[in-house]
């Protein structure tokens, strides 16, 4: 197995590590289990769905614990005219210690605001409006606590806005970030979070990912 994705970013690397074992065990017994079954088995070992739905079903999935299946999960078209830029920078944040940062209790008010914003996400991907990306993605539980961790952060988050972006956001627990962008402001949207990164001593680089919608595959 092939596994690109840098370890400790917050890409999902343990994910794609498990999807992709599980998937090619599957294929050498034969297939006899589903993709349902996959993802439980996957989310067994990982101990969320987060990342490990997206990496057998491809694409944007939402997912919710259940009871048969152990979980339902819905695929939501994610717009075509947006790419995926990441500033990775070279920095080891432990999710372990990412996760201590945030408080046992949630604040009303905080739980408030991030899911009236993961709504209008899913309806801005529904709806094809991507003007409303910038305001779906703000959030209030995790990013300003866990920027601590990651010096520049908020203008990393600036500079990626003033080049183009439509969404910005610290993917997983970090240090990368991920921002969307039509195609044509992929270099200066990426050139442009490495430079404030580059500004605070940290070397990093950026890359464009395509987006898979279609989940593991065998080649």
């Amino acid at each position: 197995m092939e596994n690109h994705i840098p370890p400790a970013g917050g890409l999902g690397t343990s994910a794609a590590a498990i999807v992709g074992g599980l998937a090619a065990a599957n294929q050498y017994l034969g297939e006899p289990l589903c993709s349902d079954d996959l993802l439980a088995l996957a989310v067994e070992i990982e101990g969320h769905p987060d990342n490990v739905a997206p990496a057998v079903f491809g694409g944007l999935v939402g997912v919710v614990k259940a009871s048969s299946p152990p979980y339902t999960y819905l695929k939501i078209p994610f717009p075509s005219e947006l790419y995926v830029v990441l500033a990775v920078p070279d920095l080891r944040v432990s999710t372990t210690e990412a996760r201590k940062l945030l408080p046992e209790a949630v604040p009303l008010a905080e739980a408030v605001f991030n899911l009236s914003r993961t709504g209008l996400l899913v309806g801005a991907c529904y709806a094809g409006r991507l003007d409303l990306f910038r305001l779906a993605m703000e959030d209030a539980l995790h990013q300003n606590r866990r920027a601590a961790l990651i010096p520049g952060f908020h203008r990393v988050v600036t500079a990626a806005y003033q080049e183009g972006a439509l969404g910005v956001a610290l993917s997983g627990a970090g240090p990368t970030v991920i921002a969307f962008a039509p195609k044509t402001k992929l270099k200066a949207v990426g050139a442009g979070m490495v430079a404030v990164f580059n500004e605070q001593g940290i070397e990093a680089q950026w890359l464009s990912v395509a987006v898979n919608l279609d989940g593991f595959r065998f080649v």
